[in-house]
């Protein structure tokens, strides 16, 4: 893996664990969290115990949208019509 590589995904889990923290400050419950946007429960709670930092799938989802609720990391305005499933869409 190449440098830039590496930096961006270390810059990525920063970025989702900052978001994370200011989620848990608000008082944020993952569980309603998850449910309200479709997510699964699981992807979440990885991403919350810091479990990777959440390029792929589900777990992408749930970091991306953490992050720009709690606006942090990129400013491209991103709206849950980004990452809901349309029906046939290929997982």
């Amino acid at each position: 893996m190449n440098a830039a590589i590496r930096a961006r995904r270390e810059a990525l889990k920063a970025e989702t664990a900052e978001a994370v923290a200011i989620l848990e400050r608000r008082g944020t419950c993952w569980t309603d969290w998850a449910r309200q946007r479709g997510l699964p429960l699981h992807a979440v709670k990885d991403i919350c115990r810091g479990r990777g930092p959440g390029l792929r799938g589900d777990n992408a989802r749930a970091a991306a949208l953490m992050r720009s609720e709690a606006g942090v990391g990129r400013r491209k305005a991103i709206t849950l019509a980004d990452f809901v499933r349309r029906p046939g869409e290929a997982v």
